[in-house]
């Protein structure tokens, strides 16, 4: 989809990154909160094209009901568990009902959309479409129905990254350069925690000119024999900014397209490289109605507010399951949850805390109950993954496989206690949350009286000899010690009741 042969030839140019790298950049290490995450916009409609074929041709007995509705689910909880934020964008009614030379059903619903707008309100995601935006705030539903996501949804989140109110926009859509995106990211599976990451560093009318010239979604043709490399030189030659500087005046008619014409044909004309002729120029070129499409799209005014991070509800998400995938299996499920859901809970917790955070803020229970439990069960020690350094949290699991099961009443869940699941937290977010999240707010900066600080990061690890520290809070007191050749060298320390 988009501007023929653009991925291709950007490429090169691309770097294959960290995504948990990409998004702490710069963020947690220095001040204090309200921290806000890394944001990403997500084009949904290339999900449902990659959820429809993952399985296309390759169903088999496992698969189990519905299987792109799976998959979708899997992906989302993959990025939620990931220290960012996403918000979805849905294709609006006012798209282009011409694309690559086929007629668009504008007024005809997907069939993933209503499925995955309540996947996604399970997860606590926000998404917007069809003239409305979707707020989900502590399970409450808000709905505005003033327009918004008129038009596609690359162009939306590509003006959304432009005003930076998002970080970047994942799509596979070549579009949103000619929409004024300037980070975006594709690899959306994360199959290996990493994305190619596209970084726009020319002005978005030079990709307008290029997807005029190439051709795409919205003119085909283009100018024949046009390829990137003589697009791009063409841009670099200023055709694009003085076009699209001649439509903001008004002057796009007349004299000016005559003038504009000549001096792209004088640029072909004295380009040993290039394999377009000025004889090639066609009497559509430049057309005006494709140009409009990528400087002017339908677009939300104003820009669809980007909110707070959510917490994705696992009850909720079981339920939708259940619902739509047919999960009956209460061991498979809690064992899918385990695996790929509850990770994904406590990260985004942490990112809301940071994020929600005032330092006017009495209430030193900030943390919701996953957390709470993060650091009054937590064993953990320092690793490093993909060159970040963190930390490998041992996870209590019992609240959130309760949590799961609350709303299957003709499911039991499976005896015995949950086994605790291994989380990776990044040290910038770890010592950011046990620095302002441990204490009270108002304890923050003060000096110590004794103990551990409270400003300290109580580090659970010795590494030279690769033991682990624990927090004993099951004695009378609480203490802190190591459980080296079953010695035990304990000390008091402060305890702040979070229970």
């Amino acid at each position: 989809m988009g501007v023929r042969g653009l991925w291709t030839y950007l490429k090169p140019s691309a770097t294959t990154e960290s995504l948990a790298a990409l998004a702490l950049d710069g963020r947690y290490t220095t001040g204090r909160p309200p921290f806000r995450p890394f944001v990403i916009g997500v084009d949904v409609s290339v999900w449902f094209e990659q959820c429809q074929q993952v399985t296309r041709g390759r169903a088999h007995a496992q698969s189990g009901q519905n299987p792109p509705l799976r998959t979708f689910i899997f992906r989302t909880a993959r990025l939620k568990s990931f220290p960012v934020q996403v918000i979805f964008a849905y294709d609006g009614p006012e798209r282009p009902a011409l694309k690559r030379g086929q007629k668009v059903a504008t007024k005809k619903t997907h069939w993933m959309t209503k499925p995955t707008q309540r996947i996604l309100d399970t997860f606590d995601i926000q998404w917007f479409t069809v003239c409305t935006v979707h707020l989900v705030l502590m399970f409450v539903l808000a709905t505005d129905s003033s327009p918004q996501a008129k038009g596609e949804a690359e162009a939306e989140l590509a003006a959304m990254n432009g005003a930076g109110m998002i970080d970047a926009v994942m799509t596979d859509d070549s579009d949103v350069f000619a929409f004024g995106g300037r980070l975006v990211l594709r690899n959306s599976s994360l199959s290996d925690s990493t994305v190619d990451v596209y970084r726009a560093d020319i002005p978005h009318e030079d990709y307008a000119l290029v997807s005029l010239l190439c051709g795409g979604d919205y003119d085909m043709a283009g100018l024949p024999g046009c390829g990137p490399a003589t697009a791009f030189g063409l841009a670099r030659c200023g055709l694009g900014h003085s076009l699209h500087a001649a439509e903001s005046r008004r002057q796009f008619h007349g004299p000016f397209r005559q003038s504009w014409r000549e001096d792209m044909e004088h640029q072909l004309r004295y380009d040993p490289m290039s394999r377009v002729g000025p004889d090639n120029i066609s009497d559509t070129v430049p057309n005006i109605d494709t140009w409009s499409a990528y400087l002017n799209p339908a677009v939300s005014e104003p820009l669809v507010p980007v909110r707070q991070p959510g917490v994705p509800d696992v009850g909720k998400i079981a339920a939708a399951a259940v619902s739509l995938l047919g999960w009956e299996d209460a061991d498979r499920l809690l064992n899918t949850f385990h695996n790929k859901i509850w990770p994904g809970v406590v990260t985004s917790e942490l990112l809301q805390d940071l994020c929600t955070w005032r330092p006017d803020n009495q209430d030193v229970a900030l943390a919701a109950a996953a957390t709470r439990h993060f650091f009054l069960h937590f064993v953990c020690k320092k690793q490093t993954v993909a060159g970040l350094s963190g930390y490998n949290v041992r996870m209590p699991a019992d609240a959130l496989a309760k949590d799961t099961f609350r709303f299957l009443e003709h499911l039991s869940m499976p005896e015995g206690p949950p086994k605790p699941f291994r989380l990776w937290v990044p040290e910038g977010i770890y010592k950011a949350w046990m620095k302002f999240m441990w204490t009270s707010p108002l304890d923050v900066g003060k000096p110590s009286k004794g103990g551990p600080s409270s400003q300290d990061v109580i580090d659970l690890t010795n590494e030279s000899d690769e033991n682990e520290w624990v927090i004993d809070f099951t004695s009378g007191s609480p203490s802190c010690g190591s459980k080296s050749k079953g010695k035990s060298k304990a000390w008091s320390m402060d305890f702040i009741d979070l229970t």
